[in-house]
């Protein structure tokens, strides 16, 4: 038996990606169950039902209908046309989008081939599907019971529209990359597929395109797979339906691993979404065209565009603080018409701590407004932490979230392309640090996710460190100005605090307008602290001259190497050499030339 097997549409770079899907061969009667049907519409269910239990054999009977012309007074190259008439459509109403997750455009760009042989009479036509697809039945099990598993995770029951979007795009762009390993090799098809995209978690834009079908459908979010040209290539991409409108999302361009450039340079930047429920529009929305029939009259009457960027505040990424402490900038864009004051983030890290930052906290970011940063700092031992950003705004309270954790930025940079080897070797001296601290002995009486560790340290760190901070030692002030006693440490937040003391002796006192202040840190005593703050890493080997004596970050990493009381453990000696690595590889990445425009 003939078969002609003509690819199906694909969106992926280099390969052709308009219409033509199938070609029918007319051939005798066909092979194997066939069911029968007086309507386009009823065949193409049933096709459809096959279609997605992938079955790749199967027969279509179609009565002519009651209308028809009589085939006797047809010739030969009529008949042959008009039999062959009812194919294509059968395939439409197979391939209609219902609001069914694994149908509609799901199944449409499954499908690697698709082609059929008839047989007719002069009452009805039998077609032959022969079908490949993508996926297999057990592949598309496992997609099903990991997208309810997903989708479980992620809490969305009570939640609106605009929030079960955000949820679901901002996991599929968070774990999914893109698919440069199989990009050009045209026998590796499974890329194409949200099998790909959700358990292989790296697929092309069609896979991405069909995840996002596929979970928002099943959440009840209307939306499309659109086909078309972005940057002039073949590509694919959703609009999504939140009130009355649908907008523009390419997860695609916007997962994690999609470079975003500021001032012609990556660093500091994980993921900003820049398409994300934008309008029609080639200023907000550009370098996407779409095919011809998405552009119809009709279509565009079914799915009505909005002429406006979706309006609510939104999380657009973020970026980490790698030049002056430990901290996740998130990004939130807040559009025209939103009252700011309303707009505030909070965020809750697994280890139990809280913080807010309100809008009036926030600093614009480098991308200009109406983008702006709340900047969670972090202490070095909750750099793994995870954390919730909820994003708050409205008199109603709206809220969005999303999850991230400064570690996942930091393993992004070291497994990315593209960054600099001082941006990389900063961020692992910055895990180190997290690493070595939770390590130490020393405690912030939580319990934190395991930072990574990337050296292993010796007694010969000690004593390289220990060299490179002699300078640094600290200038005690006993003997001037009536101090009869001094100590100092060094707070390990994301800015760090010195916290100097003296002691004075009997019957001498600060005033209270001073800025030392009575103090029983140290027990009894004529004690009083000056704690100096907000110092970044940058400002680690700074002395600050206090009451004639000197002192800097790197003095007590100094006094803890050097452990000439004893009472330092190898654990805190090998935390202050990763403090003092940390510090030296922010001063490299900052004296590093940035490209520039």
């Amino acid at each position: 038996m003939a078969v002609s097997l003509i690819p199906a549409t694909v969106m992926a770079d280099k390969v052709s990606a308009q219409e033509n899907r199938a070609a029918i061969v007319t051939t005798l009667a066909t092979d194997g169950d066939t069911s029968v049907f007086d309507t386009v519409e009823e065949a193409g269910a049933y096709v459809a039902d096959k279609m997605a239990a992938r079955v790749e054999e199967f027969s279509v009977t179609l009565n002519y209908p009651a209308d028809h012309q009589d085939l006797h007074s047809m010739s030969g190259d009529e008949i042959s046309a008009y039999v062959q008439s009812f194919y294509k459509p059968i395939l439409d109403a197979a391939y209609t989008h219902t609001g069914v997750p694994d149908r509609g455009d799901y199944l449409r760009w499954h499908v690697l081939s698709s082609g059929a042989s008839l047989s007719a009479t002069y009452s009805n036509v039998t077609y032959a599907f022969h079908m490949k697809y993508y996926t297999t039945a057990e592949q598309e099990q496992q997609v099903a019971e990991t997208i309810d598993s997903v989708l479980a995770s992620l809490n969305l029951d009570g939640k609106t529209d605009y929030q079960k979007f955000t949820a679901i795009y901002d996991y599929v762009t968070k774990h999914c990359t893109y698919d440069y390993t199989n990009l050009n090799d045209e026998a590796y098809t499974l890329k194409y597929s949200a099998y790909a995209a959700l358990i292989d978690q790296t697929a092309v834009c069609q896979g991405y395109a069909n995840l996002i079908y596929r979970m928002l459908l099943t959440v009840g979010v209307d939306t499309r797979l659109i086909a078309g040209l972005g940057n002039g290539e073949a590509h694919g991409w959703n609009i999504v339906k939140l009130g009355n409108k649908y907008y523009n999302v390419d997860s695609t361009w916007d997962s994690k691993d999609a470079p975003v450039t500021y001032n012609g340079t990556q660093i500091e930047r994980h993921y900003l979404m820049k398409y994300r429920l934008r309008a029609e529009s080639t200023k907000t929305f550009p370098n996407h065209v779409r095919y011809t029939e998405y552009t119809t009259a009709e279509f565009n009457e079914q799915y009505p565009m909005s002429t406006e960027d979706y309006p609510a505040p939104m999380i657009l990424g973020y970026a980490v603080e790698l030049s002056d402490s430990i901290g996740v900038k998130c990004m939130v864009k807040i559009p025209e018409g939103v009252d700011k004051d309303t707009v505030y983030v909070t965020f809750k890290l697994s280890n139990g701590r809280r913080h807010k930052v309100t809008f009036a906290e926030c600093t614009e970011s480098a991308f200009g407004a109406p983008t702006y940063c709340f900047v969670l700092e972090l202490n070095a031992m909750e750099i793994a932490d995870t954390f919730t950003a909820t994003l708050h705004y409205g008199t109603d309270g709206e809220t969005s979230e999303s999850v991230y954790s400064c570690q996942e930025y930091c393993e992004y940079i070291k497994n990315t392309d593209g960054y600099g080897e001082n941006v990389v070797a900063l961020v692992k001296a910055m895990e180190d640090y997290g690493y070595y601290l939770q390590n130490s002995g020393w405690t912030d009486n939580n319990t934190h996710e395991e930072a990574i560790k990337n050296s292993d340290y010796s007694s010969d760190d000690i004593s390289r460190v220990q060299t490179l901070v002699a300078p640094f030692a600290f200038v005690s002030p006993v003997g001037k100005n009536n101090i009869v006693s001094a100590a100092y440490s060094v707070s390990m937040n994301s800015r760090t605090k010195i916290y100097y003391y003296v002691k004075l002796a009997d019957n001498h006192y600060y005033p209270d307008n001073s800025v030392f202040k009575r103090t029983d840190d140290l027990g009894e005593g004529n004690w009083y602290v000056y704690v100096v703050e907000g110092l970044g890493p940058r400002s680690f080997a700074s002395m600050h001259n206090i009451q004639q004596g000197e002192v800097s970050v790197l003095s007590y990493v100094n006094a803890v190497l050097k452990n000439t009381s004893g009472t330092f453990t190898t654990g805190k000696q090998y935390a202050m050499v990763a403090l003092y690595d940390y510090y030296q590889a922010v001063m490299n990445y900052i004296n590093t030339p940035k490209p520039t425009t």
